[in-house]
Parts: C-alpha cells; structure tokens; sequence
C-alpha cells in the first residue's frame, strides 16, 4: 500500500512541478500584456482540455514536460514598438518559470510536517545521552541511518534495549555521528518547534541548494577539482536520500514527497536557466543580448551563441 502511495505522490510532485514552472511563464505573460496561445501540462495522450480567452489548457498523463506557447515569441516585435521594452518583457516571461520553480522549492520546505533539517535541541535532559557529545542547538538529522523530520520519529525509529546511533548537526553545521544503548523508545529531550526555527532552517538548506549550484560554476575558472563533491559531503545536510527500511507512516511518506518535491523543483528551475538551445536560460540570453544591442540578432550569431552555450553547460555538468 504504501508503494503504491509513494507512486501517486511522485506523479503528483511532477505534476505540481510542470503547473508552477509553466503557470510561472503564464502569470508573467499576463503582467507584461503578451498572448498566451496554449498553456499544456505533461506530455502523451490528453486528460483535460479546455479553452478559455483565447488560450488552449490541457492536462496530459505522463507528467515530464510541458509548454506554454506565445505569439510574441513566434512574431517577435512590431515596427512600432521598442525594441528593449519587448525583449525585456519577454525577459521576464521566460525567467517567470525557473522563479516559480525555486518559489516552490522554498515553499514545500517551509510547509513541510516538522522541519526538513531535523529536529533543533533545545534542552537535553535524557541520562542517556550523558556520555554523548550532543548538547543544547544541536540538529538531530537521522536515528539509526533514518531520516528524522519531526517528534514523533524518534519514538518511531529508536531500538530499546540496544545500541542506537543519532547523527546530527553541531553548532558549526558539522555532521557527527553518536552511539549509545537505549532504555526505551523515548528521550528527554525538548526540541524547537517554533516557526522561526524552521524558516530559518529552511533558509539554511536552500542557500545550501545554491551554494551547489555556485561552486560548480567557480570549478570551471579555478584550479580546485571535485568542489561540487567536497561540497555536498562537507556542507549539505541532504547529501543522501536515506532508503527508509522501518514501516512508514504518512506523515514520513508525505515529508519524504515534500522534500524530494522540493529538490527537483529547484533542480528544474536551475537546470532551465542554462545556455541551451530550448532552455530558458538561451532563450533569455539571447534576449539580453538584443537589449544590450538594441536589435534583433541574427540566426547565425543565435546558433553560434547555441554552440558555446552547450560547451559552457557540459563543463558546468561534468
């Protein structure tokens, strides 16, 4: 059963993904006054399909891709109007969808059951815990190898009458792993559960999301090699997606959708604002660069922006 929930969340997630990327491009379209001519979610056969003012919706059955489809975009500018003020609108268009993604990211973290981080310690009062390095502010991430999004978890993932192991974050953000024998199922420990603690740890872990994306550019100018790596062992809490192997309950399926939701979320928006042919990311340079010049380009300079645009990507990815 829970497979089969795990599977309906994961559509889902895609679908929620596809809606806000492309919903990102058609509220911007809107704003800036252009027509939008179809609005589709997923690809394969058609679901839904509606039309309404001019534009075309459909809801297709597999959730990977999607299209919004512009007039501006295939007529370009008029004579008449300001060459600038559309590429700058049309700017803003493409941008709307990778905005939207790393809006959604950040919000499924905030809107998460507990928090996506772990759990903040406030006081630590449990003897068994006595001889462990854990103390006040620390962040219990994982109970024995588990992952650890809210109270009751601990409950849920600790052994009695065993040895059980809590890692966690320190002070600094340092990850540390402890061992010690446990009485019971329950600790005397009293955790943060504020709101401010968990915007606040949301906060941390999507500048960790960019701080992957920044370092992989600094690697193409500098002499250091595998930062990308060294990165996500030594400063990303989320550097592994633990597989779950207790029974789940649905608030651990539904933080285990939120957070990889999130994940790809962002990836989306950040893979989309690379430099190739059919991404937004070329689309907006391209863009730019008739704002800086104040004309169109040409189709051989596109396609030569189109090439070094792809060497750069491959660089940045590999």
């Amino acid at each position: 059963m829970n497979d089969i929930i795990e599977i309906v969340f994961l559509f889902l997630g895609f679908y929620l993904i596809m809606l806000f990327h492309e919903g990102g491009h058609f509220l911007i379209s809107k704003i800036v006054k252009f027509s939008c001519e179809e609005f589709q979610i997923g690809i394969g056969p058609k679901l839904i399909v509606k039309e309404n003012n001019g534009t075309k919706y459909s809801i297709k059955l597999i959730p990977f891709g999607g299209m919004c489809t512009f007039k501006e975009f295939i007529q370009e500018h008029t004579p008449s109007e300001n060459i600038r003020g559309f590429y700058l609108r049309k700017i803003a268009v493409i941008l709307g969808g990778p905005i939207m993604n790393f809006f959604l990211a950040f919000t499924l973290m905030v809107c998460s059951l507990g928090n996506l981080e772990g759990l903040k310690i406030n006081t630590v009062n449990d003897v068994q815990l006595e001889n462990t390095t854990i103390t006040q502010g620390d962040i219990i991430r994982n109970i024995n190898n588990e992952r650890v999004f809210n109270i009751d978890d601990v409950e849920e993932l600790l052994v009695p009458n065993t040895e059980n192991t809590i890692t966690f974050l320190n002070s600094e953000y340092e990850k540390e792993t402890v061992s010690f024998y446990c009485d019971n199922t329950v600790l005397d420990l009293e955790f943060d559960n504020s709101f401010k603690n968990k915007f606040e740890g949301s906060v941390r872990t999507f500048g960790k999301y960019i701080t992957l994306i920044t370092e992989s550019v600094k690697e193409l100018f500098s002499d250091e090699s595998s930062v990308v790596s060294e990165t996500i062992e030594t400063k990303n809490p989320y550097n592994y997606m633990d597989n779950l192997e207790v029974p789940q309950s649905f608030s651990r399926i539904l933080n285990k959708f939120l957070m990889i939701t999130s994940i790809l979320s962002f990836c989306l928006g950040a893979f989309n604002l690379l430099p190739i042919v059919a991404f937004d990311g070329f689309k907006a340079l391209v863009s730019l660069i008739s704002v800086l010049i104040n004309r169109e380009i040409s189709k051989k300079f596109a396609i030569i922006i189109a090439v070094v645009g792809v060497i750069i990507s491959l660089l940045i990815l590999f």
